[in-house]
């Protein structure tokens, strides 16, 4: 590489309590490779998100090739073969990246049909949610695991929302993913499972089981975890009443929601908010 201070890798290796965590990120850095570099081949078993900064990337999955030019995100599943190094075009390819593991994440990828053309369009926000990412992922501390799964929640759920701009008319886009796109479009709406079945237009029952199938948890605990998710990014990048922020996220009762934020992170909201704040 011509610029060696470009590339910044931090790995990381989850706490005790990672697994009570939906996602748990195990290393992220950022690059800059040249044309002349290796491409990237190694299977690592785990999800890698890229956001390209400047340049342009080339990133191969199945005997097809794809772009990542600035401005999109490339999802990748490193238990797949692929590549990616610079595009033979450009001189240099500038990214920010993490890897992660967790439940529904495969599922997520083959409904988001990444396998089929793994490059979408970015939001606005997600270089910032990528740099904080790896500051706390430097910083190692006891609220590490806990903001990083509220981070990679936050990318998800924006990687779903501007995926949703691509899908066909709601008549006929994936039902899963409309119904799972309703609820992240409004957490304040007190949702149950017959309302969340009925968006996708199914039974509940068969609404569960293929909820289940794809994401690897059932409807409530995913839309418990989204809620307290939501929370997480708002105690941390607000200066918002803790109790303004649960009816935001779905319980408008203060105590009902910090009787479920303490079960679900360890913390109360207020301990959340002085000692994990991005």
């Amino acid at each position: 590489m011509s610029d060696q201070n470009a590339r910044e890798i931090v790995f990381y290796t989850p706490g005790k309590r990672a697994d009570a965590h939906p996602y748990r990120v195990i290393a992220a850095g950022r690059n800059q490779v040249d044309r002349d570099d290796a491409r990237v081949t190694t299977r690592y078993h785990h999800h890698t998100l890229i956001l390209t900064l400047s340049g342009q990337g080339q990133i191969e999955m199945n005997d097809r090739r794809f772009e990542a030019k600035p401005g999109t995100v490339t999802w990748l599943d490193t238990a797949q073969d692929y590549a990616h190094g610079c595009h033979p075009e450009h001189r240099q390819w500038r990214y920010l990246w993490f890897g992660m593991q967790g439940f529904g994440l495969d599922g997520l990828f083959e409904r988001l049909e990444a396998q089929g053309n793994p490059v979408a369009m970015r939001h606005a926000s997600i270089q910032g949610l990528f740099e904080i990412m790896i500051a706390n992922l430097l910083r190692k501390d006891r609220m590490t695991d806990a903001n990083s799964t509220q981070l990679a929640a936050r990318i998800i759920a924006l990687i779903l929302e501007f995926a949703a701009v691509d899908q066909p008319a709601p008549d006929q886009a994936d039902p899963i993913r409309t119904a799972m796109q309703a609820f992240l479009e409004d957490r304040s709406v007190a949702w149950t499972v017959e309302e969340f079945a009925s968006r996708a237009h199914q039974s509940v029952s068969h609404f569960h089981r293929r909820f289940k199938a794809v994401t690897g948890v059932s409807p409530m605990k995913w839309m418990r975890q989204e809620r307290i998710n939501a929370a997480k990014y708002l105690l941390s990048t607000t200066n918002e009443k803790i109790a303004r922020i649960g009816k935001r996220c779905g319980y408008p009762d203060p105590y009902h929601f910090s009787r479920t934020f303490t079960r679900l992170t360890g913390v109360t909201p207020s301990q959340f908010r002085r000692t994990g704040s991005l």
